[in-house]
């Protein structure tokens, strides 16, 4: 899938939840902080500290969902594909996920949220990148279309 036809789902602002799930079903879900892309592959930052179950589970099952939100109308993707590869942490992902969130309460104080209010979504330290192969996409806004295949 190239990426470039989701371009308005990748640029900011957008809200990030990395998803998987291990051998049992049993769901894990953390917010993403930062988002990049390549013509095949998408990188979606997280903090270490607030995904160890998460990281855990993907590095035996190799699954991961992203859903990308536009918080200003909801509107929403799900991508889901293979895991490529959990880089290690570095402190160029440290530094972007800390300009995202920066970036992302500016989004959300047009609908009248304060820094304050979003201060316990976000919790600065060790950060890496996933990657992944997008290989379908679904529509998450809200609605009766949600979850359609695209």
């Amino acid at each position: 899938m190239k990426l470039e036809a989701l371009r308005e789902w990748i640029t900011e602002p957008v809200a990030i939840q990395i998803a998987t799930a291990d051998e049992t079903g049993t769901p894990f879900s953390v917010r993403g902080f930062g988002i990049g892309s390549t013509a095949t592959e998408l990188h979606v930052g997280v903090i270490d500290s607030q995904a160890r179950e998460l990281l855990e589970v993907m590095r035996r099952t190799r699954r991961i969902a992203v859903n990308l939100t536009h918080p200003n109308t909801l509107l929403g993707r799900q991508l889901k594909g293979p895991l490529l590869r959990i880089d290690e942490p570095s402190v160029e992902a440290a530094h972007e996920a800390v300009a995202y969130f920066g970036r992302f309460v500016k989004a959300l104080a047009l609908l009248g949220l304060t820094p304050e209010q979003c201060h316990g979504m976000f919790h600065a330290g060790s950060t890496r990148w996933l990657r992944m192969q997008p290989d379908a996409i679904f529509d998450q806004s809200p609605g009766a279309m949600s979850g359609r295949a695209l």
